[in-house]
């Protein structure tokens, strides 16, 4: 009988364990900032929709991406 309770001790704290690396990994594919998944696939969409932006408006105002950066550093005071 103690050797079956001692089983069970050992499973409860290796089940513990596994858990809080769970936990933790989960924790850090939540992170919206560094190296995670969810980071880079928030950095992709963003990178898609300010491309689709520059380029719908260099077809409305004919100026490229380039100018249209330079524009906004110009306008915000940088140059």
């Amino acid at each position: 009988k103690t050797v079956i309770s001692e089983r069970e001790l050992k499973l409860k704290s290796l089940s513990e364990k596994w858990k809080k690396e769970r936990i933790a990994k989960e924790n850090f594919d939540k992170k919206a900032f560094g190296f995670t998944k969810n980071s880079e696939i928030l950095n992709g969409r963003i990178a898609m929709f300010f491309i689709i932006t520059g380029l719908l408006t260099e077809i409305w105002t004919g100026q490229t991406i380039p100018d249209q950066i330079e524009t906004i550093i110009r306008t915000l005071g940088i140059i």
